[in-house]
């Protein structure tokens, strides 16, 4: 058995262009959101000043290990790990619950709408569950043969 060497040492690349990427998107959309807005009052996160802020759960596994920032939020984060947001200096989700929508009501609007629909559509849904077994039946024998169109448009001889 041969003993385990340590490997050459390598020569460090530079930062990677993805980590740049996502520097430079983060610090474009930092500094010229509020300009699309053209105003000012969203501009920066002070008294009188309007403030969108999406406020992070760092324990949340796409920010472990928390090594950097910037390029984390740009690849890992993907929504999951939104605690709160604020918008317009007014609190929208705190601590993962919606607070600007009456979660019962739209339950019950929901379900009122489900059954809405189940009633407008019952002869399609009667017309099509008597039409499973014949479709179910057919489209077995149609994937026994190729089918005729050429793909490309050309014919491979």
């Amino acid at each position: 058995m041969r003993p385990i060497r340590p490997s050459k040492p390598r020569a460090r690349a530079p930062p990677s262009v993805a980590a740049n990427a996502a520097s430079r998107v983060v610090s474009h959309r930092r500094q010229s959101g509020p300009c699309t807005l053209e105003t000012n009052e969203a501009s920066r996160i002070a008294p009188g000043y309007k403030a969108d802020i999406v406020m992070l759960d760092l324990d949340h596994p796409n920010w472990l290990p928390f090594n950097d920032p910037v390029n984390q939020l740009v690849h890992c984060e993907d929504g999951t790990a939104v605690a709160s947001v604020m918008i317009g200096g007014r609190l929208v989700v705190d601590n993962r619950r919606v607070t600007t929508v009456d979660l019962t009501r739209l339950r019950d609007r929901v379900a009122a709408a489900r059954d809405r629909l189940a009633a407008a559509n019952a002869d399609s849904r009667r017309l099509y569950e008597a039409l499973v077994p014949v479709v179910g039946s057919h489209c077995p024998g149609l994937a026994r043969a190729p089918y005729h169109v050429h793909r490309y448009g050309a014919r491979l001889e």
